[in-house]
């Protein structure tokens, strides 16, 4: 089963570019974890002060707060207000899949 954690943080802009470095070198550490898919680290397009992390999960546990999303939080809560959500895909389109091409933008 394909579920999701959001780990959102928001702060002041200069705070958040230090919980995104925080979050992209944490990642980068567990990316071999079991069951991890993938992760992302994103960032609002239009206010300066909100970024977060999404990992995909692709395994048979019951969807919950994960020991690595808990740290990752813990991590960046002293840069900012954080909320950590757990997420089920109700659908996974085309695009989303595993096997889709990926598409980028210029």
């Amino acid at each position: 089963m394909k579920w999701m954690e959001m780990i959102r943080m928001r702060s002041s802009a200069e705070a958040i570019d230090t919980g995104m470095r925080i979050m992209r070198e944490f990642l980068e550490q567990i990316s071999g974890q079991a069951g991890l898919s993938r992760f992302v680290v994103i960032r609002h397009a239009y206010y300066p002060g909100e970024a977060g992390a999404i990992l995909v999960w692709n395994d048979s546990r019951v969807p919950e707060r994960t020991r690595e999303g808990l740290a990752l939080a813990e991590l960046i809560s002293d840069h900012g207000v954080v909320e950590h959500a757990v997420w089920e895909f109700a659908a996974i389109y085309p695009e989303l899949s595993d096997t889709a091409p990926s598409r980028t933008q210029d």
